[in-house]
């Protein structure tokens, strides 16, 4: 019999060990659990306010586009040709910088959308 309880003493003195490991291990998981689970809350919540400051400057764009297209259309022919050439103007200076930076950083040049679109529309 003392055989037997040997045996039975000595697995005992290996298992506790691993019973503690094992403890402490699940410990650490559940910590990094309730870790995650709070971030994971941070973040919904910082995806709802992006959201909503996206939505609100959304709809001041569109206010803001609204309240120029009503101001446009009360320009004067005079005005509206005035208008015109400025943004004509404006375009090929904002083109032209446009091309210096890419030259001076090796940037391949690109065929300017805008710029082609406003002259073509407007001459």
């Amino acid at each position: 019999m003392e055989i037997a309880e040997q045996s039975e003493e000595h697995e005992k003195t290996e298992i506790e060990p691993l019973d503690s490991q094992l403890a402490h291990k699940l410990s650490e998981v559940k910590g990094n659990l309730q870790r995650i689970t709070s971030l994971s809350r941070a973040q919904q919540r910082t995806i709802g306010r992006l959201k909503d400051e996206l939505s609100a400057a959304r709809q001041m764009a569109a206010e803001t586009q609204l309240r120029l297209l009503n101001e446009l259309q009360s320009l004067t022919e005079e005005e509206n040709i005035e208008l015109r050439q400025t943004l004509i103007s404006l375009t090929g200076q904002q083109q032209q910088q446009l091309t210096t930076y890419q030259d001076q950083h090796g940037i391949i040049h690109e065929q300017p959308i805008l710029a082609g679109y406003y002259k073509i529309r407007l001459n």
